[in-house]
Parts: C-alpha cells; sequence; structure tokens
C-alpha cells in the first residue's frame, strides 16, 4: 500500500504544478510500473481526456484516451476530428483502434467515411487501399481498376477467392495487354484463372517478340520460366554463362509474378533464381581454389 500512497502523493504534486499534462506522464509510469489499481488510473485519464477535449486539443484528448485504454472514447474522438477537419487519416485511425478490439461494425462504419472522403478527393488509389485494408475486398478491386491498376485488383481477387471477379477482371486484363502487345502480361494474367494453355501461347508471343527485338537473354528466361519451347537451343549454352544478367531478370520476373499472386509460379521463379547463385558460387570456389 505504501507505493500506492507514494504515487497519489506524486500525482498531486505534479497536478499543482504541472497541470494535466504533467498528470498524463505520471499516470502512464504509474500504469507501466503497476504503482496504482487500474480503476483510479481510468478515473484519472478520463479527467484528463475531458480537459483536453474542453481545451479544444481533440488530438491530445483522442492519443490520450487510446493510450489508456479508453477506446470507445478514443474512436469516438478520431471520428470527431474527421469531422472537424474532412480528414480521412482520422477515420483511419478510429477503424483501426476498433478493427484491433474487435468493434467490428463501427470499424466498417470508419473504414467507409475514410472512403468516401478519399474518393470525393478522387485519390482512388488510397481508397482502394483503404478498402482492402477494410476487408471490403470487392470494393477494392473495383477502385484498384478504375486507378487503372488491374494488376493489384486480380492479386485481391485470387488471394480472397473471389472467383467470379477473378475470372472477369483476368479476362479483361487480357484483352487490354494483348491490344497493347503486352504478351507477357497477358499471359500471367490468365495463369492467374489457370488458362494453362492460353497462357503457354501467349508467352510464345512474348518469347518471340524479344527475340525480334534482339533481346535473347530475355527471351531465354521467359522460355525457361514458362517451359514454353522458344527456339533458343543455339544460344542456351553460351547465354547461361551470364548468371548475374540471368538473376536480374528472374527477379524481375519473380517480383511481376508476385504482383499477380502467382505463388506457385514465384516460388518456381525463386528455386530458379537460387540454382543460378548457386552456379555463381562454384565458380567462385573453383577460382579461389586454384
Amino acid at each position: 500500500m505504501e507505493k500506492k500512497f507514494d504515487i497519489l502523493d506524486e500525482i498531486n504534486r505534479v497536478v499543482i504544478n504541472e497541470g494535466k499534462t504533467g498528470l498524463y506522464r505520471t499516470l502512464l509510469r504509474a500504469k507501466l510500473g503497476g504503482l496504482m489499481p487500474e480503476e483510479i488510473i481510468r478515473d484519472l485519464a478520463e479527467e484528463i481526456v475531458k480537459e483536453f477535449e474542453d481545451q479544444g486539443n481533440t488530438l491530445g484528448a483522442a492519443y490520450t484516451a487510446n493510450s489508456f485504454e479508453l477506446y470507445g472514447r478514443a474512436i469516438e474522438l478520431y471520428e470527431k476530428l474527421g469531422e472537424l477537419n474532412g480528414d480521412a487519416s482520422y477515420f483511419e485511425q478510429a477503424a483501426f483502434i476498433a478493427k484491433e478490439h474487435n468493434f467490428k461494425e463501427k470499424s466498417l462504419e470508419c473504414f467507409r467515411k475514410a472512403i468516401d472522403i478519399y474518393k470525393r478527393k478522387e485519390d482512388l488509389h488510397q481508397a482502394a487501399s483503404t478498402a482492402e485494408n477494410a476487408g471490403l475486398f470487392e470494393h477494392a478491386c473495383q477502385l484498384y481498376c478504375k486507378d487503372g491498376n488491374n494488376i493489384r485488383a486480380i492479386r485481391i481477387a485470387k488471394k480472397n477467392r473471389l472467383d467470379s471477379l477473378l475470372k472477369n477482371l483476368c479476362e479483361d486484363a487480357i484483352k487490354k495487354f494483348k491490344s497493347e502487345g503486352d504478351f507477357k502480361y497477358a499471359a500471367y494474367a490468365a495463369k492467374a484463372i489457370d488458362m494453362n494453355d492460353d497462357f503457354k501461347k501467349l508467352f510464345k508471343l512474348a518469347i518471340e517478340k524479344e527475340k525480334n527485338n534482339g533481346e535473347f537473354l530475355e527471351a531465354l528466361v521467359l522460355s525457361e520460366i514458362s517451359d514454353v519451347n522458344g527456339g533458343l537451343e543455339d544460344y542456351t549454352g553460351p547465354f547461361k554463362m551470364n548468371c548475374k544478367e540471368i538473376i536480374k531478370l528472374l527477379t524481375i520476373e519473380f517480383d511481376i509474378q508476385s504482383w499477380f499472386g502467382l505463388d506457385d509460379l514465384a516460388e518456381k521463379t525463386r528455386i530458379k533464381t537460387e540454382s543460378y547463385q548457386d552456379s555463381i558460387n562454384e565458380r567462385m570456389d573453383i577460382y579461389i581454389i586454384n
């Protein structure tokens, strides 16, 4: 009990000399150190929150409420800030607090308010990202597509097994990429919905395009990751000696495959990348020995 009386004396001293801001720091030390009963800390924290709010320091009130686990008050105050400032980030903060503490309906309500603000400001990327964080995946896909990020939409739909939406997204993406002459991306979109024959046909076109442009190393890499015979037998030996450049190209393909949510293909590419790195390491070992 002696510790409790000591900390109460300290609180009285701080309130007299430093006001509520000093009390906040002292209470936080008391909470972290287990020096006072939780109910007393909570009551005093509520007083600090009210005083900050009365002073017009709504952000300080919200921060204090969250720090002392007054989550309902924290959510309410961050919402108030969002309304006052027309700032979506405050609604997002309220949403994350609500989500973390299982206030599911309140969390969705706050996320939706944030999305609406971003949409009014025509910030579609942030609106889509917020919808994704909220678990509103179909809405997120729609917003990413409006923002021109079809690949992100495909990844979300695939990851969350939105099969009907995924099919539509990929079919639209295939048409778009083919019309732009980007056969590789069209192939990846086909792969995302298991159109494996189309995947190989489109990759063959992508390989031919690289060959026609004189990019034989790129063509070789595409041939390897797709298991499509690109007619590169005469080049395979000499080009495979260029391991460092092949690793760079494989790393690029790994990233693109990951963007599309093609985890199995990306893993296969990662293994190929490691095998080329092993070849470099073996050569270095031989060089060192000799």
